[in-house]
């Protein structure tokens, strides 16, 4: 008996630990459930925020590049589309009533009516137009023109509204054979037989504007001046597919970035000396600004002198756009590419920045650097400015890209045309060229002068990323 008592005493003791270590094994297992859900919920949530802040982020470029991709009419449709809509090339089809019709009457019918049918059908995202003129069932001869020649050159022959100038286009119709001439669009000797193509409401319209053009007994809109006398009838309007000229926007951009003489490249020096001088200068100044608060200035005035810069950025910078301009003024710097340049460079930002990654080098170096004899500026050039590369590759970018689409001191100093920018160019083509560079062709615009940022991220993309790592680490 006593053996047995003392045998339920020692295992009572067992049983016990055995069945207090299973409890906290249980609520250990509980609390990691509990753990384990709100760590999904909040995985999911952050998801969730990442998705969206990814979303509206790619809205701006994608309808950048949709927009260039557009009819100039098309980008202010609403509701808007968010894909660009298939250019169409549009056919009209006349039959010639006798056999004394020549195919050179057709060159000179055919052309008036061209430039009709595109002044009137633009905004249907038409980017060619071709008249066929058929004789026992084949086709014996075409003229064609595309909308982004009769762009290109209709406000230089017809500076106000076509139609009102219509009774003009016999005086400018060398000019507009001369044209069909250069592009070889009219094209005759031909047999070949008649084609049909897709109808819609477009093809109505223009079926109903040519047989209006050709027929004088037939009462419309058109006036006296804008019909073509071809002893014709109009058989046909159509209209197929053009896939290839969806870029048609950029090839026209790239053709009128030109402006009183000044071509592409000549903007693109000035936005490109402004962008790298701006990036030399803040890494000289800003650069030695840091070094200086990090290591040179005691640490009891160090805090109170970043101060100093940090409270300027508390004051809009709106405010101190007058002051600026007078003092550019005064300086004689208006119209001068330093006039630019010269407010860009203050910048709380960069030098705050600097100083982060600066505090973060072991002081001793600098002692010692400075033990064996070296000045502050080798010690900045030499050791330094090696080590705090990260920091000197995001601050290169973000500054060439402010710089580089920087309009505001721009359009407020610069006049003569040879020394714009970018921005400033596209603005004026809008204003001065409303015929030849549209919303859409602006766009076009943007996103060429978008390349050389897409180039310079593209390049660098692992040292900006790795200088924004840092500096979140530093900081």
């Amino acid at each position: 008996m006593e053996e047995n008592f003392d045998e339920n005493r020692e295992t009572e003791p067992a049983a016990e630990e055995e069945n207090l270590q299973a409890e906290t094994e249980a609520e250990v297992g509980h609390m990691r459930m509990k753990i384990t859900g709100r760590d999904l919920i909040f995985k999911i949530f952050c998801l969730t925020i990442t998705v969206i802040w990814i979303f509206f982020l790619l809205i701006p470029p994608y309808w950048l590049i949709i927009s260039s991709l557009k009819d100039g009419t098309d980008a202010f449709k609403t509701p808007p589309s968010f894909t660009p809509t298939m250019p169409i090339h549009m056919f009209v089809q006349v039959e010639a009533n006798g056999d004394d019709y020549t195919e050179e009457d057709f060159k000179v019918d055919s052309t008036k009516m061209l430039w009709m049918m595109c002044e009137r059908q633009l905004g249907e995202n038409a980017s060619d137009f071709t008249v066929q003129l058929v004789r026992d069932g084949l086709v014996v001869a075409e003229n064609s023109i595309s909308t982004m020649t009769f762009s290109n050159v209709r406000y230089d022959l017809f500076p106000g509204d076509l139609n009102e100038a219509a009774m003009d286009v016999e005086k400018k119709m060398d000019a507009m054979l001369q044209i069909q001439d250069v592009d070889k669009k009219f094209i005759t000797g031909l047999a070949e037989p008649v084609q049909t193509y897709k109808q819609d409401g477009r093809t109505e319209k223009l079926f109903e504007s040519a047989t209006w053009m050709i027929d004088p007994n037939n009462e419309g809109f058109l006036n006296d001046n804008e019909r073509v006398s071809m002893d014709c009838t109009v058989l046909y309007a159509g209209y197929k597919n053009q896939p290839s000229a969806i870029f048609n926007n950029w090839y026209n951009a790239w053709r009128n970035f030109e402006m009183d003489g000044v071509g592409f490249f000549g903007f693109l020096k000035n936005s490109a000396f402004i962008a790298i001088a701006c990036i030399l200068l803040h890494w000289l100044l800003n650069g030695m600004t840091g070094f200086g608060l990090s290591k040179i200035v005691p640490r009891r005035l160090s805090k109170p002198l970043l101060m100093y810069f940090i409270v300027p950025m508390m004051i809009p910078g709106i405010a101190a756009t007058l002051p600026t301009y007078i003092l550019l003024m005064q300086m004689g710097l208006t119209n001068n590419l330093w006039g630019v340049i010269i407010p860009a460079l203050a910048s709380t930002t960069n030098i705050v920045l600097f100083k982060g990654f600066f505090d973060e080098i072991p002081r001793e170096m600098f002692e010692a650097a400075d033990v064996d004899g070296a000045s502050r500026m080798r010690i900045f050039v030499q050791i330094y400015v090696p080590m705090s590369l990260p920091a000197f590759s995001v601050i290169a970018m973000f500054t060439f890209v402010g710089q580089w689409n920087n309009f505001f001191w721009p359009f407020m100093l610069l006049k003569d045309t040879d020394k714009m920018t970018f921005p400033i160019v596209i603005q004026q083509l809008m204003n001065a060229n409303a015929g030849k560079v549209d919303f859409a062709t602006a766009m076009s615009m943007s996103v060429l002068v978008s390349i050389p940022t897409l180039i310079l991220f593209g390049g660098f993309q692992k040292q900006l990323t790795n200088g924004l790592a840092l500096g979140a680490l530093k900081g």
